[in-house]
């Protein structure tokens, strides 16, 4: 005689084995528009120096992703600075604060740029 197996156990094991995984329209890649990840068509700067997503892409099955992958580039880190900036002006933010994450904003765009002499050779560790 077997010990029964708790209910929960055996449903979860069987939902999980019976689930397909597919991908959605928007995980493929041949079916995305040209504007795919371009910050300033997904996610422009509007009349209020607000940024928005315009009609057009609220529609688009790609929408979420899209913007994740323009708010990923350069670009992204330059709405996370404007972001900043609107947070100190109205006074939810201080000074201490903005100083601290526009710094890490700094470093992250940094660790993104390759360095410019990290295909160079260190020659003054040969030097006495």
């Amino acid at each position: 005689m077997t010990a029964p197996h708790s209910k929960r156990g055996v449903c979860h094991k069987e939902t999980y084995a019976k689930k397909k995984r597919t991908k959605s329209p928007a995980d493929r890649n041949d079916a995305r528009p040209p504007c795919y990840g371009d910050l300033d068509t997904v996610f422009p700067m509007g009349a209020e120096g607000l940024r928005g997503s315009p009609e057009t892409c609220l529609a688009c099955p790609h929408k979420t992703e899209c913007l994740r992958r323009a708010l990923q580039g350069e670009g992204g880190m330059a709405v996370h600075k404007e972001k900043v900036d609107r947070a100190y002006a109205s006074g939810t933010m201080g000074f201490f604060e903005r100083w601290s994450r526009k710094k890490t904003i700094h470093r992250r765009m940094q660790q993104r740029k390759p360095s410019k002499g990290a295909d160079r050779e260190n020659h003054s560790s040969g030097r006495s």
